[in-house]
C-alpha cells in the first residue's frame, strides 16, 4: 500500500494576500483629513506669536513729569480777616508825625533839614528869583522877601510834619506845622505863597490878594513894612491851641 501524503502546515501553504495600493484620490483625502489639525495649531501658535509682537510694539504712555511738592507749610493760606477789621479800605501809607528841628527854607513853600526836603502840601512854592509888580507899577523882588519871611518865621522853631515813612530820604510833600498853625496856610494867608489847583487853602489865598499882601501888593520895603507876618500866639501848655 502506498504511505499517505505527508500533511502540509496551513500557513505554508496559504499565501499572504497582498497589500492593495491606494489610488492617488484616497491618498489626497488622507492627506487634507490630517493636514488641518497640523494648520491649525500652527495658526494659533502663529496668531499668539502675532499677538506678542503686537504687545511689543504698543506704543508706550507718554510720560508725565511730576510736577513740583509743594509742603503744607510753603503753599499760600487764605488771608484771615482781622478781628478789628471795620470792612473798609486801609489807605496806603498810614502818616506820622515827625518833630523837625529848625528848618531852613530853602523857598516859600520848600523845607529843608539833614539833607531831606519837604514840600508844604496845597501851595506852589515861590522862586526866590521872581519878580513882583505892585499897584504903584514898580518891580520888586517877592521871592527873595517870601523866603526871608518864612526863614524868619522857623528861626529857632521846632515843627510837626506828616509823613508815611519818618526815615525818608530825597524829597516828599507833607502837611507842616508849627504848634497847631499851618504853615502852608500862613504862607497862604500872607500871601508869600499861591496855592495849587483845588488847594483847601484858596479861601485863605483869596483874603490875601484882596488885601494885597504879599506877591499881591507893592514892595514892603519902601513903607518901611516888615516883611513878616504876626506871630502865631505861644502855646500854653495848659490851653493848648
Amino acid at each position: 500500500m502506498s504511505s499517505a501524503p505527508s500533511s502540509i502546515p496551513l500557513a505554508s501553504t496559504v499565501p499572504t494576500p497582498l497589500a492593495r495600493p491606494r489610488p492617488p484620490e484616497a491618498e489626497k483625502l488622507a492627506s487634507a483629513e490630517t493636514r488641518p489639525v497640523g494648520d491649525k495649531a500652527e495658526k494659533e501658535r502663529a496668531g499668539k506669536d502675532g499677538a506678542e509682537e503686537d504687545k511689543s510694539i504698543q506704543p508706550s504712555p507718554p510720560e508725565t513729569k511730576p510736577g513740583p511738592v509743594q509742603s503744607a507749610a510753603l503753599a499760600p493760606q487764605p488771608e484771615k480777616p482781622d478781628e478789628g477789621a471795620t470792612g473798609e479800605a486801609e489807605p496806603n501809607g498810614t502818616l506820622k508825625p515827625v518833630d523837625l528841628s529848625r528848618p531852613f527854607a530853602e523857598r516859600a513853600g520848600v523845607l529843608t533839614v539833614g539833607g531831606r526836603s519837604v514840600q508844604l502840601a496845597g501851595i506852589v512854592p515861590t522862586d526866590p528869583q521872581r519878580t513882583c509888580t505892585g499897584t504903584d507899577g514898580k518891580e520888586w523882588p517877592c521871592g527873595t522877601l517870601a523866603r526871608t519871611a518864612l526863614r524868619s518865621f522857623l528861626l529857632g522853631r521846632t515843627i510837626t510834619c506828616d509823613v508815611s515813612d519818618p526815615a525818608w530820604k530825597g524829597s516828599i510833600t507833607a502837611e507842616c506845622r508849627f504848634a497847631k498853625l499851618s504853615i502852608a496856610d500862613w504862607l497862604a494867608r500872607n500871601g508869600w505863597a499861591e496855592v495849587a489847583s483845588g488847594s483847601p487853602l484858596t479861601a485863605a489865598a483869596e483874603e490875601a490878594r484882596k488885601a494885597g499882601r504879599g506877591v499881591y501888593g507893592n514892595d514892603p520895603r519902601k513903607r518901611h513894612q516888615s516883611t513878616l507876618a504876626p506871630e502865631p500866639p505861644k502855646e500854653d501848655p495848659l490851653n493848648p491851641i
